[in-house]
């Protein structure tokens, strides 16, 4: 039971972090940190639990108190049963073993996680081994970054960065996905970008400085005639609806990766 209960206990104050830093922080690379990719739906199942709102309470109530006594306190007083938080905890492990990692999708050679969220090694500790990226947090939006080596190109590694819009007004797991891939030559290319024309501005003024255009697929981010990065708009790829002699050079790369997330139930 004890177990059970701290994980909640360390997921809501890791919520709670998360929702400061997209508040109240800009993003810094010196502040890139590790997370860990899980599956959403985990995450999920514990949010939505009946117990979940009274740990927060508790969480905000008693923040003096370090995790085990407030654990301790909070048994006391809500006097639970223990057979049935062990009982939660061995069908826990049993769902762990089976949807704990994330899905993936794939576009050319785009690996993009799907139906996830992001951890901390405290959360992470209780759930189990899974995998981990450099993650940038701040009011800017959330930045995870994945170095490849394109199969089929040439030998040289891409810089994959996952976005996800900020949620720095309230958070909502359900928001919590990929809006853009950003797909670089060289890994000071986005620590640049993210510098000189990314930090200080809004999701909105950013794409509209950059002038995004509003098409699925894999399209050139282009500065002075130099390509600066590729980028792949999966809000638009989410939106998809085939239309038939729609003139698009990517349609393709759209038409193909659409039949994936159709398959994966992502598009109904």
């Amino acid at each position: 039971m004890e177990i059970y209960l701290k994980r909640l206990f360390v997921l809501d104050k890791y919520i709670s972090k998360l929702n400061a830093l997209m508040e109240n922080e800009s993003v810094d690379i010196k502040k890139q940190e590790d997370y860990y990719l899980i599956n959403k739906d985990i995450i999920n199942r514990y949010l939505s639990s009946d117990i979940y709102q009274q740990i927060h309470k508790y969480n905000d109530i008693y923040k003096e108190l370090d995790c085990d006594n407030l654990i301790k306190k909070f048994i006391e007083e809500n006097k639970l049963n223990k057979n049935i938080y062990d009982k939660k905890e061995q069908r826990e492990k049993k769902i762990f073993n089976i949807f704990l990692q994330p899905e993936k999708l794939k576009i050319k050679y785009v690996e993009i996680p799907n139906n996830f969220f992001i951890i901390n090694k405290d959360v992470c500790d209780f759930f189990g081994n899974i995998s981990s990226k450099k993650v940038i947090i701040g009011n800017e939006g959330i930045f995870i970054t994945n170095q490849i080596i394109p199969k089929g190109e040439n030998s040289e590694s891409k810089l994959l960065v996952y976005f996800i819009k900020s949620m720095n007004i309230q958070f909502d797991l359900n928001n919590f996905k990929v809006n853009k891939v950003y797909i670089f030559d060289q890994e000071q290319n986005f620590y640049n970008e993210l510098e000189q024309k990314i930090k200080g501005k809004s999701t909105e003024q950013y794409f509209a400085s950059r002038n995004f255009l509003n098409k699925g697929g894999i399209s050139n981010m282009i500065d002075d005639g130099k390509k600066i990065f590729m980028y792949i708009n999966m809000n638009r790829i989410e939106n998809y609806v085939d239309k038939e002699n729609e003139p698009d050079e990517n349609r393709k790369y759209i038409e193909n990766f659409y039949e994936i997330m159709k398959k994966s139930k992502k598009i109904v």
